[in-house]
This record gives C-alpha cells, sequence and structure tokens, in this order.
C-alpha cells in the first residue's frame, strides 16, 4: 500500500492564484455592513467574500484573503497573530453612510 500525502487546497493551490489576480481578494466579516460588501464589489471591483464565520482570521488566512472588519479587538496582537496572512483592516465610522 502506497501512502500519498496530500496538502490543502489552500496549500496547494495558494501560490498560483496570486499570480492570476491583479484586485484585491478580500474576506469581509459578518460585522461589515452589506452595502459596503456590495460596494466593494460593484464599484471597486474587488474580489470580496462576504461570510459569517466564528474565526474570520483563521479562515481568510487559509484562503489567502485580506480581512475586512470593524471590529477593533483586532488591534490586540497578544489576542490575534496577523503573521503569515494577507493583514486586517478595521475600519469605523458613526454609521453604514458614513463607511
Amino acid at each position: 500500500m502506497k501512502l500519498i500525502l496530500v496538502g490543502t487546497l489552500s496549500s496547494e493551490l495558494g501560490s498560483h492564484v496570486d499570480r492570476w489576480l491583479d484586485h484585491p481578494r478580500i474576506y469581509a466579516d459578518a460585522n461589515l455592513p452589506s452595502g459596503i460588501v456590495q460596494f466593494m464589489r460593484a464599484r471597486l471591483g474587488w474580489d470580496v467574500l462576504f461570510v459569517i464565520e466564528h474565526d474570520a482570521l483563521r479562515l481568510a488566512r487559509q484562503l489567502r484573503r485580506t480581512l475586512v472588519s470593524l471590529d477593533h479587538d483586532f488591534f490586540d496582537k497578544t489576542k490575534f497573530s496577523i503573521t503569515e496572512s494577507a493583514g486586517v483592516i478595521v475600519i469605523s465610522a458613526p454609521n453604514e453612510r458614513a463607511l
């Protein structure tokens, strides 16, 4: 019996995806208003994945996407490490229209 080890979809194809795209690949977490997601997709032409996920940073890292969030907890480097990720953008505004 021969054992064949196969990586994850991300580990096997991730480096190839980066070469094919010339626009940001974004993972928008659950607290970002859907209107902002639509704006990023329609007006900015960004590839935005918008999924409700409790561990957004981990999933964004696996998918090689930059996480965009309203959650200021991501500033706490003792709780969230952005090492080996495409980064985290934390935005804030008084209301959705101001975003």
